[in-house]
């Protein structure tokens, strides 16, 4: 194939700017506008209930203090909980207020609008198929494309 690779980036990237920003835009015009730049994602993470605080630095791909500060930043300002774990005392897990729930709500409605408005542009089967390699492109193993870890 002709190289496509700086394309794909850049579309992905721009796309992934673009529902960013219509996010933030929605957050901000609910009263949201305190949430940190990247509360949204965590939101998401813990829209079913509380979670581990080592799941959502796996789940996030972020080094740990990262992850940390943002849930600090969370709790601060009134969107998230930490709490004793469940099922082990020792670790913490994270939960959403009604606050942080009604904002994941908002930020939630937020994609949906611009994925219906996709499928409204380009139909159900090419955002599906859309999905589906961008899906396959993120399981890539890198034995399959030649690359050392």
């Amino acid at each position: 194939m002709d190289a496509p690779a700086p394309s794909l980036v850049a579309a992905v990237l721009r796309a992934r700017r673009a529902l960013v920003r219509a996010v933030r835009t929605e957050l901000a015009a609910a009263g949201f506008s305190d949430l940190p730049r990247t509360g949204a994602l965590y939101l998401s993470h813990l829209e079913d209930g509380p979670r581990p605080l080592s799941e959502i630095v796996a789940t996030t791909d972020a080094p740990k203090q990262m992850v940390s500060q943002v849930v600090d930043t969370l709790v601060t300002r009134g969107y998230a909980r930490r709490e004793p774990d469940a099922l082990d005392r020792r670790r913490v897990s994270v939960s959403l207020t009604p606050r942080g729930l009604a904002a994941a709500e908002v930020a939630r409605a937020a994609v949906a609008a611009r994925v219906d408005a996709l499928v409204a542009r380009e139909g159900a089967a090419r955002v599906r198929a859309a999905l589906e390699v961008l899906a396959a492109l993120g399981e890539l193993s890198d034995a399959e494309v030649g690359a050392t870890p």
